[in-house]
């Protein structure tokens, strides 16, 4: 995973233009998600700071880059995702 850069419609490190809007400080990523997948929970399992073992959730799914009819091309096709931190930041929440 990335922070989004090098590409056609990136205004800078964080910010990229879609659909009419520039969105700000998200993550490109690799793993396969398709039309529908938008505003799922992306996790990733690790130790996050404790002996333990488990799965954070670290961002909601946001968009696919995917061929114009739908499907995702491995080494083409890539996703966003908005951090889970600038959500909570934006809503004023906390973790529990």
């Amino acid at each position: 995973m990335e922070v989004i850069k090098n590409s056609d419609n990136v205004h800078n490190d964080k910010t990229f233009h879609l659909n009419g809007e520039w969105r700000n400080d998200f993550v490109k990523a690799d793993y396969v998600a398709i039309h529908g997948d938008s505003g799922a929970a992306v996790t990733m399992p690790g130790y996050w700071g404790a002996s333990t073992f488990h799965t954070k959730v670290i961002g909601l799914q946001s968009t696919s880059w995917l061929t114009a009819d739908g499907n995702w091309v491995p080494g083409s096709s890539f996703v966003t995702f908005g951090k889970t931190g600038n959500l909570f930041d934006e809503l004023d929440l906390s973790g529990y």
